[in-house]
């Protein structure tokens, strides 16, 4: 935890380490789905918040790398968690706070668009150093009893530099990727980067920066990190951006984490003539509208 982080981060700097992953799924009729994967969680953003980096080669038929970015939020005192995952393609931010010795996350949804709201609840227990659980349940009666859709049990690993080790620096796209999935290509490598933001008073400020892009998400995602150590006035400045194309609602969805917020953001959009143009998905009837 970096000194200037929230001091709430204590609370769940035990979750870092390399974890094997052992994943079952209950079904309503016949036996659960089983399945077996590896995890790596860190701090991420110098120390700010922590990432957990997730991969197994079969789940349910199919490989599923997933990516959680944890953090707590001075300003609304609460937690989030934001993750995004190579099977759905779909970005999701969540908020909660601890419940005794468990970190509680709740966000809603209405999948495959319909009238029916699905509530999911993300729990995090840590009975020992050595072993971690997640639970994730859904429920569609408001919160009134929930289910249980997938258990993670983690145990604690010897580290090891090898472990989840790229195949390649920057990673490698994945090979099943829909061709709109590879615009966000060119960031893969590093970067000189300058800045400019001007204020609705006017003013404008510039800075630089340096950029990495790497694959991500088993090569379904492009992931950038900024470091802002070229400007003085901004020490120990970090951002992490995920980009990810959701090809089922053909848009481009975005995490945006950045250290000195101790937040994250959640939008997206489209490809308008030779520019993508990304936004908030949810716009106030006050206020300004960002774009990206």
């Amino acid at each position: 935890r970096a000194e200037g982080a929230p001091a709430e981060l204590e609370r769940v700097t035990s979750f870092v380490g390399q974890w094997d992953v052992e994943i079952v799924s209950p079904r309503q009729e016949g036996e659960a789905i089983r399945a077996s994967g590896q995890a790596e969680i860190t701090f991420m953003n110098r120390g700010h918040a922590l990432m957990e980096s997730f991969y197994s080669e079969a789940v349910d038929g199919h490989e599923l790398a997933a990516i959680h970015f944890l953090g707590f939020n001075p300003a609304s005192q609460r937690w989030f968690l934001a993750g995004a995952d190579s099977w759905d393609e779909h970005a999701w931010v969540a908020d909660g706070d601890f419940a005794d010795e468990e970190l509680v996350f709740l966000d809603a949804r209405r999948p495959g668009g319909g009238l029916t709201l699905t509530e999911y609840r993300y729990r995090y227990e840590q009975p020992a150093p050595a072993a971690l659980r997640l639970t994730i349940e859904s429920s569609n009666d408001s919160g009134a009893t929930f289910a249980t859709v997938e258990e993670r049990t983690y145990s604690r690993r010897e580290a090891s530099p090898d472990f989840m080790k790229p195949r390649t620096t920057w990673g490698s796209p994945a090979p099943d990727r829909v061709p709109e999935a590879a615009a966000f290509d060119f960031l893969i490598g590093e970067w000189d980067a300058s800045h400019e933001m001007t204020f609705p008073n006017g003013q404008r400020a510039q800075w630089v920066s340096n950029a990495t892009g790497v694959y991500a998400l088993n090569g379904a995602a492009v992931m950038e990190f900024d470091w802002f150590d070229l400007d003085p006035n901004l020490p120990d400045a970090a951002t992490t951006i995920l980009r990810l194309y959701n090809r089922g609602m053909r848009r481009w969805e975005t995490l945006y984490v950045p250290n000195r917020g101790h937040s994250v953001l959640y939008f997206g959009g489209v490809q308008e003539g030779d520019a993508i143009v990304l936004h908030p998905f949810e716009a106030g009837a006050s206020g300004p509208l960002s774009r990206w």
